[in-house]
């Protein structure tokens, strides 16, 4: 293992470190032995729902895998959470991750939960199906809480425009990353713009179908801005692709989600050739295999091959670092940023070899640090 002592002296010097081509800006040092990387960033997990991994059918609709996992979630105690949550944010960080935007939605991640592994960036939860009481009552909460680091309204599907507006000024007083699932699938898109499909038994008669697409309503929201990071996004329009482009937003994609759930391809083209800031997440161990970054990176390339190792690299680190309002501090290891790297053992040598290797899965972690110090991945505090 090499000594962190060590790794923060190469650090320092410019002169260790290879740089790829002026598009990438991907960094990587050859300590021989070992290559070391700035710390993958997880732009889109919930990992409270560590508990659940191999528990939900990919089987039918998104619908019914929700209603199956509220099901589940209903049944886990305290205890339960917090425990599965330490153990997601420890996979995570095996796989050489450092920082995550953690959707939470029952207090876990704002208490703390997997920090000792992680940096965690606590995108707080906001969702009222069309309840104007619930709507009172989340706001009033958000505008009273301290320490709120983002913000979540679930979906177009689930949060009112009313609780959208709302959470758009909170985030533009308090200068806040907000994330939001979006276009996940075709029948989303049925319900919000005609009012029928398999979204309607989902959402009820809480609230009606607005029979308008969703990026409207989260533009007119006041949402859709360089502070939002829209997850999912399959199935965008041609337009839609230029609004998000001109808000200057950024785009999650989950690769091991939509190998779970079988999903047609992303349309990874459209949005990388209007020059939309792409990061990659994991999602949940919901519908997931795993919590590995590496898998994620390994993933993404098999699905499109002519995409260079530098951005498929870039995706997991600096862009997901841009995406969820960290891009001065994380995703790489220039002047200015924290020491957050990972190691790993390769045979490959060289940046566009290292590159190659690390985002084809060809690597092995084998340590992460955050701020300098190595992270005890053993689960000891």
């Amino acid at each position: 293992m090499v000594r962190a002592g060590r790794i923060v002296e190469l650090l320092a010097s410019r002169s260790e470190v290879e740089r790829a081509a002026s598009n990438s800006g991907a960094e990587i040092l050859d300590l021989g032995a070992v290559v070391l990387a700035p710390g993958f960033v997880n732009a889109h997990a919930h990992l409270e729902l560590s508990d659940l991994r191999g528990q939900l059918s990919p089987q039918g609709d998104l619908p019914e895998w929700i209603r199956s996992l509220l099901v589940l979630r209903a049944d886990l105690g305290d205890k339960e959470r917090a425990a599965a949550y330490e153990d997601g944010a420890r996979e995570l960080a095996r796989s050489g991750c450092t920082s995550v935007a953690d959707i939470d939605s029952c207090g876990l991640a704002s208490s703390g939960s997997g920090r000792r592994y992680l940096r965690v960036v606590t995108y707080t939860e906001a969702l009222d199906i069309g309840d104007a009481g619930r709507r009172a009552s989340v706001l009033e909460a958000l505008r009273g809480r301290a320490g709120v680091e983002a913000l979540s309204p679930h979906a177009p599907y689930s949060s009112s425009p009313a609780l959208m507006r709302g959470i758009a000024q909170i985030a533009r007083d308090q200068n806040l990353a907000v994330g939001i699932h979006w276009a996940e699938t075709e029948a989303e898109g049925e319900w919000m713009e005609e009012g029928h499909g398999t979204f309607a038994g989902l959402v009820g008669s809480g609230l009606p179908s607005p029979k308008r697409p969703g990026l409207e309503l989260i533009r007119e929201s006041g949402l859709l801005n360089q502070n939002l990071s829209l997850y999912h996004a399959n199935h965008p329009t041609p337009h839609e692709v230029e609004l998000v482009r001109e808000a200057g937003a950024s785009v999650v994609h989950c690769p091991g989600a939509h190998t779970f759930f079988k999903r047609d391809a992303f349309p990874l083209e459209d949005w990388r050739e209007a020059g939309v800031n792409l990061a990659l997440g994991t999602d949940s161990l919901a519908g997931n295999e795993a919590l590995d970054m590496l898998r994620e990176l390994r993933l993404l390339r098999e699905a499109f091959p002519e995409l260079p190792a530098a951005e498929c690299f870039a995706m997991a680190t600096e862009n997901g670092a841009r995406a969820i309002g960290l891009g001065e501090q994380a995703g790489h290891l220039g002047a200015g940023a924290w020491a957050d790297f990972a190691s790993f053992q390769t045979t490959a040598r060289g940046l566009e070899r290292v590159l190659e290797a690390v985002t084809t899965g060809a690597v092995e972690p084998c340590g992460t640090w955050i701020g300098g110090d190595a992270v005890n991945l053993e689960g000891e505090a």
